[in-house]
C-alpha cells in the first residue's frame, strides 16, 4: 500500500521548509524527516519548533554567518590528513556561528527549556579557531606571518623575482636583433624568450618549441635555466612550508575532531527546528497539542499547499463519541481536500512541524492509512474499484483501534 506522506504529497511540505534551513545538514534533516508514533518524541519535537517560533519571532533567525557541513574535514583530521585552506577556514568558521548560535541563546528572555540539552551540547574552541585565522587572509590566502619559515622563503622569493627580471630585461635589451618580441614569455613553467627561427641555436639552451607561425621559436638560454632554477627551488620550499603549516594545523583539530562532530549534529538539528519555526510563523501556523483521548480538534486549519490567498479554512472535529466524518458534496466542493488536510495535520503534528491553524489537538494514533483519489494498478490489471478494496483489505488486515 502506499504510504501516506506519499499520497498526502509530505514530501512537497518538507521541500518548502527545507528552503528555509540555512545550511545543508539542517536542510538534510528536513528533507529526512519521518512522522514518529512515539508520544515522548513527538512532544519532544513540537516542544523545540514551539520555542524556535518564539526565539524567530523575538529575536530573529538563528545566527549562522558561514555555516557549512565539515564533517569530511574532521574525518580527514582524525585520519592525519592533510586540510586544504577552505576546509581550515571552514572549521574556524563553524566555530564562530556555533559562538554566535550560544551568544543569541544567552541573550534570549525567553523560556529555553525545550532546547536546552541542544544549547548545552555545543562546544567549540576558540583558541583553535583563532590558530587558523592567524594563518590566512580573508581571500584565503595563506600569510606570510603563518610561520617565520614561510616568511623568510617568500622574502627570497620576492628579491630573486626581481633579480630575475632585472637580468631577463637586460638580456631581452643586448640581444633585440635575434628576438622577435621585446618581453619574456613562458613555457611549461619557465621564463623563455622569443628568438628569431633562424638564431635560435645562437644562444644555448633549451628550445621549448615554435610558435604557430613557425617563424620563431621559445628559448631558455643558460642564464635563464639557472634563474629559473633557483626560482623553482624558492618555489618547492614554499609549497612544502604550506603543506607542513597545514598539516599542523590540522592536526591541531584532530583533538577537538569528536566534540566537533557533535556540535555539528546539534547545529543540524537546531537549523531545522528553525526553518520549521520560520515556516509557522509565516504562514501563521501552532504546534499542536498531542493527546491520547482520541480527540482530533482543528480549528479553521488550512491545507497547507493551497494558495493562502484562495484557501478556504475548516474546523474539524472527532471524539470519543464521534469516531467518523462522512463528507458529501458536490464535485469540486472540497471534499478531498478536507480529507488530505486531516492526513497532513496528523502527519505534521508528528513530525514537529507547525499546523496552519488556530488551535489543533491531535490524537496519537499508532497507524496513519489512507485511500484517496482513483488509483489504479495496471500491472495487477485493476480496476479502480478492485484498486480501492485492495487498500482497504489492507487497512482491515492492519488497522488496530488505535488507527
Amino acid at each position: 500500500m502506499t504510504k501516506p506522506q506519499e499520497i498526502l504529497q509530505f514530501d512537497l511540505i518538507l521541500n518548502e521548509i527545507a528552503h528555509f534551513a540555512t545550511f545543508s545538514l539542517g536542510k538534510e534533516a528536513i528533507l529526512n524527516l519521518q512522522p514518529s508514533h512515539s508520544k515522548l518524541w513527538i512532544e519532544r519535537e513540537n516542544a523545540r519548533t514551539q520555542t524556535a517560533m518564539e526565539c524567530e519571532r523575538l529575536y530573529g533567525p538563528l545566527p549562522m554567518p558561514g555555516m557549512t557541513n565539515i564533517n569530511d574535514a574532521l574525518i580527514k583530521a582524525s585520519k592525519d590528513q592533510i586540510l586544504d585552506f577552505e576546509e581550515l577556514i571552514n572549521v574556524a568558521r563553524f566555530t564562530h556561528a556555533v559562538l554566535q548560535t550560544q551568544s543569541y541563546f544567552k541573550s534570549a528572555e525567553i523560556n529555553l527549556s525545550a532546547l536546552s540539552d541542544l544549547i548545552q551540547s555545543l562546544e567549540v574552541n576558540l583558541d583553535l579557531a583563532k590558530k587558523i585565522e592567524r594563518c590566512f587572509s580573508p581571500s584565503l590566502e595563506m600569510l606570510d606571518s603563518a610561520s617565520k619559515e614561510l616568511a623568510s622563503i617568500r622574502t627570497k622569493f620576492r628579491k630573486k623575482n626581481s633579480e630575475r627580471a632585472d637580468k631577463i630585461q637586460r638580456f631581452i635589451s643586448s640581444n633585440a636583433a635575434k628576438l622577435t618580441d621585446t618581453i619574456s614569455t613562458t613555457r611549461n613553467d619557465r621564463i623563455v624568450v622569443l628568438a628569431k627561427n633562424s638564431d635560435k641555436n645562437s644562444f644555448g639552451g633549451i628550445i621549448h618549441g615554435e610558435s604557430a607561425s613557425g617563424l620563431s621559436a621559445y628559448v631558455e638560454p643558460p642564464l635563464f635555466i639557472q634563474l629559473n632554477n633557483e626560482i623553482s627551488e624558492l618555489f618547492a620550499l614554499e609549497k612544502a612550508e604550506i603543506e607542513k603549516i597545514c598539516f599542523e594545523l590540522s592536526q591541531a583539530i584532530k583533538p577537538y575532531a569528536v566534540m566537533y562532530e557533535s556540535s555539528l549534529d546539534t547545529m543540524a538539528i537546531l537549523d531545522s527546528h528553525f526553518a520549521r519555526a520560520i515556516y509557522g510563523n509565516k504562514k501563521g501556523g501552532i504546534c499542536a497539542l498531542i493527546n491520547e483521548d482520541k480527540i482530533l480538534y482543528l480549528k479553521d486549519i488550512r491545507h497547507p499547499l493551497i494558495d493562502p490567498k484562495t484557501v478556504i479554512s475548516n474546523t474539524y472535529r472527532l471524539d470519543k463519541e464521534h469516531l467518523m466524518i462522512l463528507i458529501t458534496g458536490p464535485n469540486t466542493g472540497g471534499k478531498t481536500v478536507s480529507l488530505k488536510v486531516m492526513g497532513l495535520a496528523c502527519l505534521m503534528a508528528y513530525s514537529g512541524i507547525p499546523l496552519l491553524c488556530d488551535r489543533a489537538d491531535v490524537p496519537l494514533f499508532d497507524q496513519l492509512f489512507v485511500d484517496i483519489g482513483d488509483d489504479q494498478s495496471i500491472q495487477q490489471s485493476l480496476s479502480t474499484f478492485s484498486s480501492h478494496l485492495t487498500k482497504l483489505i489492507d487497512v482491515t488486515q492492519h488497522a488496530t483501534k488505535d488507527s
